[in-house]
């Protein structure tokens, strides 16, 4: 390439003598830059930037790889001379006025921004940072997140200082708000999912419906009143314990209560612990195991309040009924909860108000979490 540029130059000059000194000036620069873009096109932030507009930088950025094509395209690029040499594997040269991808944009003085790993056809973020990569995951553009941006990209050490500080305010305290309420949500859906636990809330709930507080209330009524009996109480009382009964017959190797008891009356020696625990547990209210639901629920209604005051401060939500969790505003949590997966522990420890232990996950720092790799611009939007 050299030598045949050296050839053309030699070639130009001649021509150029006889158009006089402007053009013995222009000649280097034209062939310097053909020499440079020709040099740069291999993929690392090649191209040289905007064109000077005016239909006058018609080959701006003729760089292979990932070197944006020039031309603003404000002032018509595509006019004067020619237009930008194809490019294998790049995007069109210019739409208008829009941005290049973060990876090859031209920084205004002639430079390309480098890759950092991304590819050469890439419209997106360097592979490295995870905050755009779970965004991107949830089909969110930087344009879309508005000020969750700043939620996505929040390092996780500003993440544990909201939360030690009890600090809710803006995006990252609204994405604290949530690690919290998770965090003190572990558990309880599965607590409340349990036999035993569906069987107290049924109980409970058949109880507060008939204006009832208490299972000895509502006996104590029926004994003064027996036309007071509430069938969904009655069902639901005599429901309690049947799951710890079930589980202990069929541990025991006896179909149903009816044949244990069968069992038993043949050879009184057959009497399992575990089931006469259970039978003599049915009917019986657990106080305890009530207390510990009514915290599972309180756990879980924090979450969704967190939920909320999240989706609610979202500049970008477009759905104004909080009572509905639209598909977007679904797949907005799940990216940000996929964000705080990995520091789970470190959350877990900031919420007791401990530190991890030596070797833990503490700040989990990324090198390169908190660094947006976008349009800095599209985070006040």
């Amino acid at each position: 390439m050299r030598s045949t540029l050296m050839t053309l130059a030699g070639a130009a000059g001649v021509a150029a003598l006889a158009l006089g000194p402007a053009a013995i000036l222009t000649l280097p620069v034209s062939l310097l830059s053909a020499d440079a873009a020709q040099a740069k096109g291999n993929g690392n932030g090649g191209g040289n930037g905007n064109g000077n507009g005016g239909g006058k930088g018609a080959e701006r950025g003729n760089g292979a790889g990932s070197g944006q094509a020039a031309g603003n395209g404000n002032r018509g690029g595509d006019r004067g001379t020619g237009r930008p040499a194809a490019r294998s594997g790049a995007a069109p040269a210019s739409r208008g006025a829009s941005r290049a991808a973060p990876e090859a944009r031209g920084n205004g003085r002639g430079n390309g921004r480098a890759s950092n790993g991304g590819s050469s056809a890439g419209g997106g973020a360097p592979k490295g940072n995870p905050a755009v990569r779970e965004a991107k995951r949830a089909g969110f553009h930087a344009s879309e997140l508005g000020n969750m941006n700043g939620a996505m990209n929040a390092n996780i050490n500003a993440v544990l200082a909201h939360i030690r500080n009890g600090n809710t305010n803006g995006p990252v305290g609204r994405l604290a708000g949530l690690a919290v309420a998770d965090a003190g949500a572990a558990g309880a859906r599965d607590l409340l999912g349990s036999t035993a636990a569906q069987e107290q809330i049924a109980l409970r709930d058949a109880l507060a419906a008939a204006g009832y507080d208490s299972l000895a209330a509502y006996e104590a009524a029926v004994a003064a009143d027996p036309t007071l009996a509430d069938p969904a109480i009655d069902a639901a009382a005599a429901g309690l314990g049947a799951g710890a009964l079930a589980a202990a017959l069929a541990a025991a190797g006896h179909a149903d209560l009816a044949a244990y008891e069968a069992a038993i009356a043949a050879d009184p020696t057959r009497a399992d612990p575990a089931v006469e625990a259970a039978i003599a547990g049915l009917g019986a209210v657990d106080e305890d195991l009530l207390a510990e639901i009514a915290e599972a629920e309180g756990a879980l209604a924090a979450v969704t309040a967190a939920e909320q005051a999240l989706l609610d401060s979202w500049n970008k939500n477009r759905d104004a009924d909080p009572a509905v969790l639209t598909e977007e505003e679904q797949r907005l949590l799940e990216a940000l909860r996929a964000r705080l997966a990995p520091h789970a522990g470190a959350i877990g420890s900031a919420v007791g108000g401990t530190e991890p232990a030596e070797g833990g996950n503490a700040g989990d720092p990324e090198p390169d979490d908190g660094a947006w790799a976008g349009d800095p611009l599209l985070i006040l939007r």
